[in-house]
């Protein structure tokens, strides 16, 4: 059986601005968070000598105690630019899974990230699309064709 990439420029030249854009959103992130991390470990080692953890459900004491000790508190600003990062990280590979997989190996990748997660299906759709483009639709245990509109029946 061989497969049918369907390759085209304009796919690979999108699929490949938009995994850089990923890639450098994720170098980003993972540098932050590396140079951040110890604030956060410093935080949460104060609370714990408190009593309290960094999501602790007495939030007002935890506010209280970080406000007298600011010198343990991670600045808001700094918490506010990880959550920046990471929104940004997130939406770009939610705009790569969206993007038409030129080739089976961008399948591949998408196959690979989802793998160990539950997913909603419209995240799912471009993915399932491409597979079916690019693989053809996958036999039933009928033998019939796994088709939208076969399954729709």
């Amino acid at each position: 059986m061989t497969a049918q990439t369907l390759t085209t420029d304009d796919m690979r030249a999108k699929w490949d601005a938009t995994f850089e854009r990923l890639r450098a959103a994720e170098i980003a992130f993972a540098e932050y968070v590396n140079a951040t991390d110890p604030l956060y470990y410093l935080e949460s080692q104060f609370l714990g000598r408190h009593g309290l953890d960094l999501i602790s459900r007495d939030a007002e004491k935890r506010k209280i105690l970080l406000e007298a000790n600011p010198a343990y508190s991670v600045p808001k600003h700094m918490n506010d630019h990880r959550d920046q990062l990471c929104s940004e990280f997130t939406a770009i590979a939610a705009e790569l899974m969206a993007t038409p997989s030129p080739d089976l190996t961008a399948l591949r990748w998408k196959l690979d990230w989802t793998a160990d997660a539950t997913y909603e299906d419209d995240f799912l759709a471009q993915m399932r699309a491409d597979m079916d483009r690019l693989m053809g639709p996958a036999p039933s245990l009928s033998g019939d064709v796994n088709s939208p509109s076969k399954v729709a029946a």
